[in-house]
């Protein structure tokens, strides 16, 4: 069963370690609901170790992301690891996709968690995220961009201002009600005494002229009373609201009709291609197939025993089994044992990568590292710290060990990486290239031998959106989430998945999801690294276009190997094929595909608990 750490720090803030992916979050109860959204995408449970100071709790966590308690005696590890990451166990056939620590430990130590970066593939591990942590700067309101939550403003929150406001309002209110209520107390209504009294003049003016002046003024007042009042009438009166709503009306009729007299301009063309722009709704159609690997020969090429107890992972690079405190790498196209050797401790990353130019396969255990090139029978090995965290979202590996950044160099030592700027995240080592961004962008493209750094403004995917989320950056693309300034990834609103190249910024494509379709998925790239899956969307890393949606036909996507990608239709057991040519079918078959090696050549697949066999291409 994977395992998962979450670490609750002293201010309440939680870090989650799955699969190598390390994602901060506000509190206890988003690290919860993340890893449920993670079991339900991945349709696996968890075991759970959450960390609070010195106390460790353990929790399981099932498919469909229903959570309770560990049974006892079932638990893990007593105590936390002094450096808050588990390792993780490596699952048959996870081979490919960008690995964390922790992914092979299963052959080794069956109770061993995982922790992994959310948005990474997982190279020769579990299929769920690029490593045991680049941190991705997750969501925008985190100065890094790694924290997932808006922070609170010092001046307190917007309920605070509401409620000071009412009170103000309230009390103005009452002020007034004891005014009006004192007056209406002075002078009751609908008398001659309603209102304030005016001044009578004294009955002591004897003046006749006055008196006649007054007598005068109070009968024509009476006759002006009598006489009735001319109005003009009121259909002719024009007021000032009434302009107004004239002029709107006048200015909206022209609107309507002004286009269909002068012509509507042609809209300009979208640079994005219109197929990477839609997910492909063509219908995957069902077909059984007729041998254990659709496209490939019904009968073995060759046959290798392995213990029933190993791990067993492959790749191009080689197929590496796992059984205790034994490893060993068996040759692809043979199945013959290129290298194999004893060693103490967990094995927590594997993965295919370029050292210096030279492919090669790596793995760790405990604080060592070793490489095995093509064409060796024996390993190079690294001596690294043991709070040093592994990384293969690029076609390198990234070695972080606080603010200090580094690769492996092909003579056993390490080449230092420039420190990106303060605010900047690194994410990837790809092409000689450390990749690194602030949260809003550039990207940041610093060459690793000379330190230059070039900046790339990333296309925006619409007018008026912003980055919202990244999810991963590598072997030549980078993964972003773009909404409204309003929209959050946890909102349901609409949002753009969007894929740039590392070339120059532009987009490569768009496809407008929610939320709920993308929830907390990981960016995984396959093995091979020819196709990309998040959540039901599947990708080509050859061209960043999207090839397919897989929400209207029901099947479950599983890591991709090679051009095959594993999964689920119906609960049965599938391989899709033929998903970039545009006419993706679903074989049912219940292979267990590891890998398609030697340019398509032989399929690797686990034939029980003690064989690994390999299938050629028909």
């Amino acid at each position: 069963m994977p395992h998962a750490q979450i670490a609750v720090a002293q201010d309440r803030s939680a870090e989650v370690s799955i699969d190598g992916a390390v994602t901060p979050h506000p509190d206890l109860g988003s690290a919860m609901a993340h890893l449920a959204g993670h079991a339900r995408s991945a349709q696996v449970s968890l075991q759970v170790t959450i960390a609070d100071g010195g106390i460790a709790r353990e929790i399981r966590i099932s498919e469909n992301g229903q959570i309770a308690a560990l049974p006892a005696g079932e638990s893990g590890e007593d105590a936390v690891p002094p450096d808050g990451e588990a390792a993780a166990r490596v699952p048959d056939g996870s081979a490919g996709a960008e690995p964390v620590e922790g992914a092979v430990a299963a052959a080794s130590d069956p109770e061993a968690g995982a922790s992994a970066d959310a948005g990474a593939p997982t190279d020769l591990a579990v299929p769920a995220s690029d490593d045991e942590g680049p941190a991705y700067p997750l969501y925008a309101q985190a100065p890094a961009g790694l924290d997932a939550d808006s922070q609170r403003p010092a001046s307190g929150s917007a309920d605070d201002e509401i409620a000071r406001s009412t009170e103000v309002q309230a009390g103005e209110g009452a002020e007034r009600q004891d005014r009006e209520t004192a007056s209406e107390a002075e002078f009751p209504v609908g008398t001659r005494y309603s209102g304030p009294a005016e001044t009578i003049p004294g009955s002591g003016a004897t003046d006749p002229q006055e008196r006649g002046a007054k007598r005068r003024r109070g009968t024509d007042a009476a006759r002006s009373r009598r006489r009735p009042a001319v109005h003009a009438p009121r259909g002719m009166r024009l007021t000032v609201p009434g302009l107004v709503l004239a002029v709107l009306l006048v200015l909206a009729m022209a609107f309507f009709f002004l286009p269909d007299l002068i012509g509507t301009p042609a809209a300009k063309e979208s640079e994005v291609p219109t197929s990477s722009t839609v997910p492909s709704r063509v219908p995957v159609t069902q077909e059984k197939s007729t041998t254990p690997v659709p496209g490939y020969a019904e009968e073995p090429e060759w046959e290798a025993e392995v213990p029933q107890t190993a791990s067993v992972t492959a790749s191009s690079r080689g197929i590496l089994v796992v059984d205790g405190g034994d490893l060993s790498v068996l040759d692809p196209t043979t199945g013959e044992v290129r290298y194999s050797n004893e060693y103490s401790g967990t094995v927590s990353f594997a993965a295919d990568t370029v050292i210096e130019g030279r492919a090669a396969l790596v793995w760790r255990y405990e604080n060592r590292v070793e490489a095995l090139f093509d064409g060796e029978d024996s390993t190079v090995a690294y001596d690294l710290s043991p709070t040093a965290r592994m990384s293969s979202a690029g076609d390198s590996v990234l070695i972080r060990e606080g603010n200090d950044l580094s690769t492996l160099a092909a003579d056993g030592s390490f080449v230092d990486i420039p420190t990106p700027p303060p605010g900047s995240t690194p994410m990837a080592v790809d092409g000689g290239r450390l990749v690194s961004a602030p949260f809003d962008g550039p990207l940041e493209l610093t060459d690793i031998a000379s330190g230059e750094m070039e900046r790339l403004d990333l296309e925006s995917p619409g007018d008026g959106l912003e980055i919202k989320q990244w999810k991963s950056a590598g072997h030549g693309l980078a993964i972003t989430v773009w909404g409204e300034p309003e929209a959050n990834p946890t909102s349901g609103q609409r949002l753009q998945l969007a894929v740039h190249s590392l070339q120059d910024g532009s987009l490569s494509s768009v496809n407008e999801v929610s939320s709920g379709e993308l929830g907390e998925a990981d960016w995984t790239r396959g093995q091979d690294y020819k196709l990309a899956v998040i959540g039901p969307y599947l990708y080509d890393l050859r061209s960043g276009l999207l090839v397919m949606d897989g929400t209207e036909s029901g099947v479950q996507l599983g890591e991709p190997r090679g051009d095959l990608v594993p999964g689920s239709q119906a609960g049965a057991g599938v391989i899709l094929a033929d998903t970039v040519s545009g006419g993706p079918t679903a074989y049912t078959t219940g292979a267990d595909l590891l890998a398609v090696v030697d340019d398509a050549r032989y399929a690797i697949v686990r034939s029980g608990a003690d064989r690994v066999v390999a299938y050629p291409q028909d």
